[in-house]
């Protein structure tokens, strides 16, 4: 999935945190027209500007969506991702988009349960202790979809 399949067809967006407000940010810009819902199980701290935000999970949509961008928070196993992946759609996470615009980009990716913060984190100041230019994103540091125009100089505006 990238930003030009976003142009067509309807999209749902599940969460809205700090992945999700990156989303719209880098939506505005890159494919605006988009058909673009939220659903969140709560009120999110801040709201999304232009799309629909509805409280609550997707489970009782009648028409499903053409894709659906999951945040990290929301579980796999909520039952309308579960009847929408049996039906072929695609279901993925907000970082997804990232990696599909920058597939040349050397990545370190921590996955796990326990102890990603801390290893993300060690391996981030190894890197720069050893002179090496090193951004920390993610879960941790900067929403990745914020670092997709390296736009180190303005960080500390959209955190």
């Amino acid at each position: 999935m990238n930003f030009e399949t976003l142009k067509t067809g309807r999209t749902l967006v599940l969460g809205f945190g700090r992945e999700g407000r990156a989303l719209e940010r880098a939506v505005a810009s890159r494919a605006p027209q988009a058909q673009i819902e939220v659903f969140c199980d709560r009120v999110p701290e801040v709201k999304p500007r232009k799309w629909p935000l509805h409280i609550g999970t997707p489970d009782s949509l009648d028409a499903a969506p053409d894709r659906v961008l999951r945040s990290p928070g929301v579980p796999h196993s909520l039952p309308a991702l579960k009847r929408w992946r049996a039906a072929g759609i695609e279901v993925t996470c907000i970082s997804s988009l990232w990696f599909s615009e920058r597939r040349e980009a050397p990545v370190i990716a921590v996955t796990g349960s326990k102890g990603k913060s801390t290893t993300a984190a060690l391996i981030a100041h190894l890197l720069a202790a050893d002179g090496k230019s090193v951004v920390l994103g993610g879960n941790i540091g900067v929403a990745m979809l914020d670092l997709l125009d390296n736009i180190l100089g303005n960080i500390a505006e959209l955190v």
